[in-house]
């Protein structure tokens, strides 16, 4: 986001278009791991002595929550595009619309309704996902649509470099994703701990 906001500012349409492309590699490589760790929640939570039903239906959320992950990411993704063009306040109507579906597929999917059967907890993974989806379509056609692309997919095209973006990339990311990586263990380790009590 800022480091795109920086090169548009600039008029460095080139940088920007390989900053993207950057960070879309590094979004790629940062996903494998995750996705794996997340879709091994059930093992990882018994090799820390949960109880065996609670691990069994964490990780039956958790295989619908991998899933989703990409769609986040991409999110993400599109979210500082759309931030770096100026269309903040379309991202946050998306973000609260996506609120509001989740909250609607969250029913539908744990408790069955309009012909759906009921999944239980693992409908909260499959909501999750599927809104994830929509979320990202609709950035992505939405941004599409406005021609935000153009410019960009022509730089990257005249002026591929990616290699060179990817030191200013993991500068910019790192940091938040070690951020977001401690208050997500943070959670994980409470969650732990209750399932002792």
């Amino acid at each position: 986001g800022p480091l795109l906001s920086r090169y548009l500012g600039a008029g460095d349409t080139a940088s920007a278009a390989n900053a993207l492309a950057a960070s879309a590699f590094s979004l790629g490589l940062a996903m494998v791991p995750c996705i794996a760790f997340i879709a091994a929640m059930e093992p990882v939570l018994l090799a820390v002595e949960q109880d065996a039903l609670l691990s069994a239906l964490a990780g039956s959320y958790a295989h619908w929550l991998a899933l989703a992950l990409p769609f986040t990411f991409v999110h993400g993704w599109l979210w500082s595009i759309a931030s770096a063009h100026g269309h903040g306040r379309a991202v946050l109507a998306m973000s609260v619309s996506a609120v509001a579906v989740n909250f609607v597929g969250n029913y539908v999917f744990i408790f069955g309704a309009v012909g759906i059967p009921a999944f239980g907890l693992p409908g909260a993974g499959i909501s999750t996902a599927l809104t994830g989806l929509l979320t990202a379509l609709a950035l992505g056609l939405w941004l599409w649509r406005i021609s935000v692309f153009d410019g960009l997919w022509r730089a990257f095209r005249e002026h591929l470099a990616v290699w060179r973006q990817i030191k200013p990339v993991l500068r910019y990311a790192v940091p938040f994703a070690v951020l977001e990586a401690a208050t997500m263990a943070f959670f994980a380790v409470v969650a732990i701990l209750v399932g002792y009590l």
